[in-house]
């Protein structure tokens, strides 16, 4: 406990002239969300939850995680389900298109082996990179079961190491067989936060949304599974899932995507425009629930390309709020 006096003296004054509520930028990623959320902030608990297979682990690691690396600090990633081999082949998948703008050898040729000589050449340059750019500053610790509190001794180890920043892929109740579980997670949740602001760690947490809660247009906090008073303790909740058929512009549920216009100096304007989409590419809602940086309820639009990792952020569009029982 910290008793102290609520002053606004000229240290507050100062550390708002040097921007020091600012968090780590992922603007090179995602300059909207960024904007929204003002970063990636230490001492802070963040989630990004969505259904099986909607690509929350994937977008994890081509935003913040290549972010967190490109800025020079170090970042853990505790795992409980995906193995080592998993989210190397995602790494490499990423820094192959990100970073070396090459998109020959998606993730399942990866896997299935059999190279042409310009792909085994990537692959090396890849690894050059890696090593030059990212080598000792990914740490990974995988896990076997849901116990926070390995969780917690591994954040507090790594965070002594230098490790700033923290993933922890899938956040879960430890036994999800409980009479108990939203308890269990809500205290979870708090032990989290605990960590974050004694050690000073940014920690972000991916979350599974309710399987019965698919057919939600409008996805919240009550989407989570078993656990959406966890988003009184969190600092940023974001929520994805995929464009659905009858929401693609001139559907019933069309969701009207649009950016702002930029003027001639690259500054963002009052002007919307429509943006145009293709039907036979895959795109993701976002659905910015909570932030303490800003206003909530705001819903940015995505393209995402699993194959190589590839996430491009298209703008905002305004998604309806009923259930699903009118999905077509």
């Amino acid at each position: 406990m910290k008793i102290e006096e609520l002053d606004l003296d000229d240290k507050f004054i100062e550390s708002i002239e040097n921007g020091e509520e600012m968090g780590l930028s992922y603007a090179a990623a995602c300059p909207l969300l960024n904007y929204h959320t003002l970063g990636l902030h230490k001492s802070n608990v963040q989630i990004f939850a969505g259904f099986s297979g909607t690509g929350k682990t994937s977008f994890c690691v081509s935003s913040y995680v290549m972010s967190i690396l490109d800025q020079g600090e170090k970042i853990t990633i505790i795992a409980n389900e995906m193995n080592k081999r998993a989210w190397q082949h995602m790494f490499m998948a990423t820094i192959l298109s990100h970073k070396l703008g090459y998109y020959g050898l998606p993730r399942k040729k990866q896997k299935m082996g059999n190279l042409k000589q310009e792909q085994r050449e990537m692959l090396q340059k890849a690894v050059e990179y890696y090593e030059k750019h990212y080598k000792g500053r990914i740490k990974f610790a995988k896990i076997y079961d849901y116990s926070i509190n390995d969780v917690k001794r591994i954040m507090r180890r790594m965070a002594k190491q230098g490790f700033g920043y923290m993933l922890y892929d899938t956040f879960k109740a430890e036994d999800a067989s409980s009479n108990n579980v939203t308890g269990e997670l809500i205290e979870a949740s708090k032990q989290l936060l605990q960590v974050a602001e004694k050690d000073d760690i940014c920690v972000i947490i991916t979350m599974q949304l309710a399987i019965y809660m698919e057919n939600t247009r409008y996805l919240t906090a009550s989407c989570l599974s078993n656990a959406k008073a966890v988003k009184e303790i969190v600092s940023e909740l974001v929520l994805t899932r995929p464009l659905w058929d009858d929401e693609f512009p001139g559907g019933k549920f069309d969701v009207k995507p649009y950016r702002f216009k930029k003027d001639s100096s690259g500054k963002y304007t009052n002007i919307k425009e429509e943006i145009q989409l293709d039907t036979n590419k895959k795109y993701r809602l976002f659905f910015l629930n909570k932030t303490r940086n800003d206003e909530g309820d705001t819903v940015l639009l995505y393209q995402f390309d699993g194959a190589w990792n590839k996430w491009i952020e298209l703008g905002y569009c305004t998604p309806k709020h009923q259930r699903t029982s009118e999905r077509t």
